[in-house]
């Protein structure tokens, strides 16, 4: 599994980073950040901020998140995510972070991302983000392009 540094992973999911906890004491991890934002969940307003920092659609969204657009829409602003909903969240923005920060222009990675790519077997990589096995070929063959 690939992370990404996650200070450039929060603003594409409109947050700062570190986190603000809630009233509820949070331990302390040695893990990745990314658990603590997982613990904390994801809201509706980091979907649309991520929605609108990948130009991905509300159908891809959902595809990619294995929930209904109907559902996804229906979610309050500020009404958290499920945990598994806002890891999926978090694995996308860590994929998109990535891919940014390797082709230094938003528009040529989300280009590259609907292009079949001979690493991947003439897959379009965007195909393969319904499934964390292919966020993370996305993330091997974006570390081979960065070095």
């Amino acid at each position: 599994m690939y992370f990404v540094d996650i200070a450039s992973v929060m603003p594409l999911l409109g947050l700062s980073w570190p986190l603000h906890h809630s009233s509820k004491k949070r331990p302390s991890h040695w893990l990745d950040p990314h658990l603590q934002v997982v613990e904390q969940g994801l809201t509706k307003t980091s979907l649309l901020a991520l929605k609108e920092a990948t130009a991905l659609s509300w159908q891809q969204l959902a595809d990619i998140l294995h929930i209904s657009v109907r559902t996804l829409q229906r979610y309050q602003p500020d009404q958290v995510l499920s945990t598994p909903l806002s890891e999926r969240l978090l694995r996308l923005a860590d994929v998109y972070a990535k891919g940014y920060g390797v082709f230094e222009d938003r528009t040529m990675f989300q280009r590259w991302m609907q292009e079949p790519i001979p690493a991947l077997g003439y897959t379009v990589p965007l195909s393969l983000l319904p499934s964390l096995y292919g966020m993370d070929a996305i993330m091997e063959e974006l570390g081979r392009i960065e070095h």
